[in-house]
């Protein structure tokens, strides 16, 4: 589990296991649901157990085992709902109410938490409708109590609490959801962009972007990870992959900048073969072999981490055209936007201004 294809290869998988399993079961099953691999069925007290046997046996190498799970005083969790039988004179039915675990931390994104407003307002509509959609009506009014209280515990203020959970209809699809469904078309005409979301900046400079052609959606610059602690032992540097790493000269000033999807210690192993060979397979090699020098491979630096390639060979054109002594290529930096690369050079000439600036100082001082 964790890979993407994982879900879809349990949706075989369990598929072929009810499927096995129907065929050698001799009791006749009113209903199936299922997602992944939780299953909720109904069937004779009496056929349990040769269930849980058949469902057993589908894998004769033991390495796939299911349990079961019995319902309890008439009702049985499944996801996130309690699914509950009822008697009635016309015979059972079933209602689902909310099911939350007792180990739940009934924890969502603070109010104050350095986020969109829109995104903590879309949390609160989205539980609502989730609510909605899965609890039977005799349920609704009061899990949204529950949800009130519990969003009141993470600093949500009681009038838009009020305003969007007991202020609105308890309709399974808001206004703006139809639109949504209406506009399915238009939709995948237009693009997706991420921002970073900078509360004076970002809004801002949405309103600048035309909706008709992109969709804008915002990432947090503050996240969890730049807060706590990581317990983790950090990977050593020559282990690390999805790099941009730099490389020194020992004789000069001169730097190489460069991207891999490999990891560190691979690509420098590729660098040294090509200047001991003699190869110009690259700039750095090139460099080497031409004026006789020694690059310092023991102190390579890492100066970016991403696992994009296109974002990747983005940040290399950038930190490349950063460079003051840079010996790459010029082609390593012909796809740069040219509104990039004078922004580059503008900050280039701000910092030497700055540290000018700094050294006049010293020597007035």
């Amino acid at each position: 589990m964790g890979l993407q294809i994982s879900g879809i290869i349990a949706e075989y998988v369990i598929d072929e296991v009810l499927n096995y399993t129907k065929q050698k079961l001799t009791c006749q099953l009113p209903f199936i649901k299922k997602y992944r691999d939780d299953i909720i069925t109904a069937m004779p007290e009496e056929f349990i157990q040769q269930s849980l046997q058949i469902l057993n046996s589908f894998d004769t190498s033991k390495t796939l085992q299911f349990i079961i799970e019995v319902e309890n005083n008439k009702s049985l969790p499944f996801l996130d709902m309690t699914v509950i039988r009822e008697e009635t004179e016309e015979g059972s039915t079933l209602m689902t109410d909310w099911y939350k675990k007792k180990i739940s931390s009934n924890r969502y994104i603070h109010h104050r938490s350095y986020h969109p407003f829109n995104m903590k307002v879309n949390i609160i509509r989205n539980l609502k409708t989730r609510i909605t959609k899965i609890c039977h009506p005799r349920f609704i009014n009061r899990n949204l109590k529950i949800l009130s209280g519990i969003l009141r515990e993470n600093g949500y203020p009681y009038g838009l609490l009020n305003k969007i959970i007991h202020g609105t209809p308890n309709t399974l699809e808001s206004p703006r959801q139809i639109e949504s469904l209406q506009a399915t078309n238009e939709e995948q005409t237009r693009r997706y962009i991420t921002l970073p979301y900078i509360e004076e900046l970002t809004p801002p400079l949405k309103k600048l972007i035309p909706k008709e052609k992109f969709q804008v959606a915002t990432r947090n610059v503050k996240p969890l990870r730049s807060i706590f602690t990581n317990l983790k032992d950090p990977t050593p540097t020559l282990q690390q992959n999805g790099v941009v790493y730099k490389i020194s000269c020992k004789d000069c000033e001169g730097v190489y900048v460069a991207q891999t999807s490999t990891t560190l210690k691979q690509r420098l192993s590729g660098h040294k073969s090509d200047i001991n060979n003699i190869r110009r397979s690259c700039a750095l090699a090139i460099h080497m072999i031409d004026e006789e020098h020694q690059p310092n491979f023991e102190e390579v630096s890492i100066l970016n981490k991403e696992k994009n390639l296109e974002k990747r060979l983005f940040l290399e054109m950038v930190r490349i055209s950063q460079e003051e002594h840079c010996i790459n290529a010029r082609k390593d930096i012909q796809n740069l936007s040219s509104i990039y690369y004078l922004l580059i050079e503008w900050d280039k000439r701000k910092k030497t201004r700055a540290s000018t600036d700094i050294q006049s100082e010293s020597l007035v001082l």
